[in-house]
């Protein structure tokens, strides 16, 4: 029974990190899609100064 616990506790640890992990990935992933828009609006009008882009954490 022990064992159990212990296997249950572990997995209860690694599903939070995973979560963990997953929220980095996505916004890391919303960075690099505002950096990207931020880049086609400077190819497409040569400078930032009518592009809005935002760049914020992943709540």
């Amino acid at each position: 029974m022990g064992e159990r616990n212990e296997m249950i506790s572990r997995l209860g640890i690694l599903e939070e990190k995973i979560a963990e992990i997953n929220r980095r990935i996505e916004e890391i992933g919303m960075q690099i899609e505002a950096i990207n828009k931020a880049l086609i609006c400077l190819y497409r009008y040569g400078d930032f100064s009518r592009c809005s882009v935002i760049i914020r954490c992943a709540d």
